[in-house]
């Protein structure tokens, strides 16, 4: 389990974080932040064609030719990276590889708003649209940080290529500029920063909180099923419960043919006594296991297999004539006699007395139960560890 859960003194669930938790909340955090990059994607088209269009307004607009595609290829690649990684997330892969390549694809992100930066900073034309083009750039750059703010990599790797591109821009266009260029893009990316941070506790907070819930969530349906199954399993044995033998008896139809096989282990209460109670438990949940394969060993059927307290089991063949239950039964007081070897404890001994009773058509199932219970009292009388039926 990532979580190790405990309550405090007010009530309160704790949550102690693990390896594995860290990453489930990453991952959360990541595909929250995919969703809004590809509802954002719209709003960076649209902001880059009206940057065009400004650009073209503006005296020198060949200027802006190359930083504004520059800008156009990191958006698509952008997309390209994210698509990649959201893929990676909703098969359950793991995402080194793709988010790497997202990083890297964020890094030219950065810089190509960097590149348009440098360009409106270096360009000396005063032009309405120079305010276009610049305050795009300030936006564009600031959303996206705010976007991938809950991701760090992401993030730094972002604000890295958009530094650098700017200084080496402007260094690039007017090497005087340098100093000013370096000192204004580094409070920039501080602004940037600073916004981010703000807005990303929440964001993470919102994703510690839904991983959370469907860890809850997994746990209760976890417990509900285990619930379920100790409703109608025995849970030492893994067989089926009394409650469950009578409704699986219920389920039958009328015409088929069946036999009931009433098993009990012999002198269980010396083994108790002598070797403990652990190894009487051994013993039952052997005894399980080794009617579940002589079960599985039948032919196709509604078979069933029941603990039914203590020592006593019961199965239900759904077997088409008597030789087919009898050499059933043989074969399980056979298999029941070698646990002893298997548990290779001096002095154990394990044989088992099973009665085996036909179900007749009509005949009420506790009216079979007796049948088969009173072949299993002859065979006790009889010496033990051996099979007696009523089956005529």
């Amino acid at each position: 389990m990532p979580l190790s859960n405990v309550v405090d003194e007010e009530g309160f669930l704790v949550v102690h974080e693990s390896r594995s938790y860290k990453s489930e909340v990453f991952r959360e955090t990541l595909s929250g932040i995919l969703l809004v990059e590809r509802r954002n994607l719209p709003a960076q088209a649209m902001l880059w064609l009206v940057m065009v269009l400004a650009a073209t307004r503006m005296p020198n607009s060949e200027f802006f030719f190359l930083p504004l595609m520059a800008r156009l290829f990191a958006l698509l690649h952008t997309r390209f990276a994210s698509h990649r990684l959201g893929m990676a997330l909703e098969r359950g892969k793991r995402i080194r590889k793709q988010l790497a390549y997202a990083v890297f694809a964020m890094l030219l992100g950065g810089a190509s708003w960097g590149f348009v930066l440098a360009a409106v900073m270096s360009d000396p034309v005063l032009h309405p649209a120079r305010l276009i083009l610049g305050g795009g750039t300030l936006v564009g750059a600031s959303l996206i940080t705010a976007i991938v703010g809950p991701a760090y990599r992401l993030l730094f790797a972002f604000l890295a290529g958009f530094v650098s591109s700017t200084v080496l821009g402007m260094w690039l266009w007017e090497a005087s500029m340098l100093l000013p260029a370096t000192f204004g893009t580094l409070c920039l990316s501080l602004i940037f920063l600073a916004f981010a941070y703000a807005l990303s506790g929440q964001r993470i907070l919102t994703s510690r909180t839904l991983v959370e819930n469907r860890i809850l969530s997994e746990e209760l349906a976890d417990s509900l099923a285990h619930a379920e199954f100790l409703a109608f399993r025995d849970p030492l044995t893994g067989l089926m419960n009394r409650r469950a033998f009578f409704e699986c008896a219920g389920d039958y139809d009328e015409g088929q043919e069946r036999y009931l096989l009433s098993l009990d282990l012999d002198d269980f209460k010396s083994i108790n006594d002598r070797f403990g109670h652990a190894v009487g438990d051994k013993v039952l949940v052997k005894v399980g296991e080794t009617i579940k394969q002589v079960q599985e060993s039948l032919p196709a059927g509604d078979h069933c297999a029941v603990r039914l307290g203590g020592e006593e089991f019961v199965m239900l063949l759904d077997c088409s004539g008597k030789g087919c239950a009898s050499a059933a039964a043989e074969r399980l007081r056979c298999a029941i006699e070698g646990i002893s070897d298997q548990l290779r404890l001096p002095g154990l001994r394990t044989t088992c007395s099973i009665g085996l009773s036909r179900w007749h058509r009509d005949t009420p199932i506790d009216e079979v139960l007796c049948n088969a219970d009173d072949a299993l009292y002859k065979a006790k009388a009889r010496g033990r560890n051996r099979v007696e039926n009523t089956a005529a």
